[in-house]
């Protein structure tokens, strides 16, 4: 079965070669490597090169990660398509465990995986897994409040390609949340998803990802969410956009928190417990919020 990994790249030219290299050296061999490279002003280019015909670069102006995405499926011969961010990388094993699971039940659509993570060093923060979200509205809800996900989400999943021409690609109208869009509408559409517990990702965190942009991640999700309410008004009820929303704003607490903007957080983190007041760490967060306002 052939497998299209598709990559997108904007001035990662530091953190591609590790990408494509742990593509490249998949146990499974009937793969290929699409690496489109959206306008980057760094050396992605020069990388790129240097792989002559052993991968497919396709380069085209800045359009934003949802439509770089969407141009290397589009460019895609696979009935498989992997996702991997430019500044991750994959086990030699994890294509191949994750189609033996396609293989066995044709009927599941999205396989993904438990995830390392480190630090932009190298070094070992911890390993992540959420569960599989089960089919039908419960299911929807517990996509659209992140206890269920595809894990691994943009590095770890593989999706039929006959899912995504059913439930369409990237909005290309987000510039951040675009995953959970995703995962939102192939859930709705009652696509069955597996995430195997086996650790087959490294994702880096490095602080340089849209997830540190507080104010552009905030917008995107509030869209995300409305976008949901629109398509599934019944599914996607009162009790549920409350405590949506209440993520949101302790997300984008967190980031502000992060950059040392104490009083921009504490605004969110009050916006949260407004929309859901029974989250305990938000009530926490809130006190050490307002401990470092007043500098104790």
């Amino acid at each position: 079965m052939l497998v299209s990994a598709v990559i997108p790249a904007y001035n990662y030219g530091r953190f591609v070669a590790r990408a494509i290299d742990s593509v490249l050296a998949q146990s499974h061999r009937e793969i290929e490597c699409i690496v489109v490279d959206d306008g980057s002003t760094d050396d992605t280019a020069t990388v790129l090169a240097r792989y002559g015909d052993r991968i497919r670069a396709i380069h085209q102006e800045n359009r934003g990660l949802s439509a770089t995405r969407n141009a290397g499926i589009g460019a895609a011969r696979g009935e498989v398509i992997a996702l991997l961010d430019a500044d991750d990388e994959w086990k030699p094993e994890k294509i191949a465990r994750q189609l033996a699971v396609l293989t066995a039940d044709p009927d599941v659509a999205v396989v993904g995986c438990a995830v390392e993570l480190a630090d932009g060093d190298g070094k070992h923060l911890g390993d992540a897994f959420f569960p599989a979200p089960v089919r039908g509205a419960a299911g929807l809800r517990a996509i659209a409040l992140r206890q269920a996900w595809v894990c691994g989400s943009a590095s770890g999943a593989v999706i039929r390609r006959r899912v995504l021409d059913q439930v369409g690609l990237f909005d290309e109208t987000l510039t951040a949340a675009e995953d959970w869009d995703m995962w939102l509408r192939i859930g709705a559409g009652g696509h069955p998803i597996v995430n195997l517990p086996d650790v087959l990702v490294r994702v880096y965190r490095h602080n340089t990802g849209s997830f540190r942009n507080a104010a552009k991640m905030e917008a995107n999700q509030q869209k995300v969410l409305a976008a949901a309410i629109r398509r599934w008004p019944e599914q996607i009820d009162e009790g549920t956009r409350r405590r949506v929303r209440a993520l949101i704003a302790a997300d984008a607490a967190r980031e502000l928190a992060l950059a040392g903007d104490y009083k921009g957080a504490l605004t969110r983190y009050l916006r949260s417990l407004r929309a859901y007041p029974l989250e305990r760490k938000v009530w926490y967060q809130t006190a050490r919020t307002v401990g470092r306002l007043v500098g104790v």
